[in-house]
C-alpha cells in the first residue's frame, strides 16, 4: 500500500469516526466497511 494512500485513508478514518459522534453507529461502521472493501 502506498504511504500516501494509507495516510489519506488514515484521515477518512479519522473524520469518520469524528461524524460518529453526530450519526448513527452503525452507518459509520457501514461506511469504513465500504471503504475497506472497495480495496
Amino acid at each position: 500500500m502506498e504511504k500516501s494512500v494509507s495516510k489519506e485513508k488514515g484521515e477518512f478514518i479519522m473524520t469518520t469516526m469524528e461524524r460518529w459522534m453526530n450519526e448513527s453507529y452503525h452507518k459509520g461502521v457501514q461506511e469504513i466497511a465500504d471503504l475497506l472493501i472497495k480495496d
